[in-house]
């Protein structure tokens, strides 16, 4: 998977739904974005009020945080 655009934080114009928790990312909400290519191009959104409970999960595992692209923190990739 390769870093098109990486995770910066935005606000949001539209409503979004969180890539990690699936809650609705509201308008005005300040989220964080990246655009990445895996299979296809797609954007990855992550909500500010999962971001602890995500680097959270990832930390007590055995997981490479350097792919998971969370610029403290915001994002993992689907495959």
């Amino acid at each position: 998977m390769e870093i098109l655009k990486p995770p910066k934080t935005v606000k949001a114009r539209k409503s979004h739904t969180c890539d990690y928790c699936g809650k609705v990312i509201e308008i005005g909400e300040e989220h964080e974005v990246g655009t990445y290519v895996g299979d296809y191009i797609y954007d990855w959104r992550g909500c500010n009020r999962c971001k602890p409970y995500v680097m959270e999960a990832f930390q007590n595992k055995a997981y490479d945080l350097s792919l998971i692209h969370i610029s403290e923190p915001t994002r993992h990739a689907q495959i």
